[in-house]
């Protein structure tokens, strides 16, 4: 069974991001601000998509843009789900 940590490098490799020691620093940053409540759904929306427009420039021959895009969004959501709810919001505290 894989460990979390090399589930995300799996995962970080599959959508063609190859600095994983950044790019884990960088959704364990995006996580603790959206936890923390200073980043919001729609600016890690907007952040996720900056980072899939930028991949999909460089995506293999063999794959449409849609295809790529599609396959890539699923993978991010393994890493930074949008849905999921910050630590102290509403529907934890009661």
């Amino acid at each position: 069974m894989q460990s979390d940590c090399e589930r995300i490098h799996a995962n970080l490799e599959a959508i063609g991001i190859r600095a994983s020691g950044t790019a884990i620093g960088l959704f364990q940053l995006l996580k603790e601000l959206r936890d923390a409540g200073v980043l919001g759904h729609d600016a890690i929306g907007r952040i996720r998509e900056a980072i899939i427009t930028d991949l999909a420039a460089s995506r293999p021959r063999s794959q449409t843009l849609a295809e790529y895009q599609t396959r890539v969004r699923e993978r991010m959501d393994t890493l930074l789900p949008l849905d999921q709810e910050p630590v102290g919001t509403a529907a934890t505290q009661h």
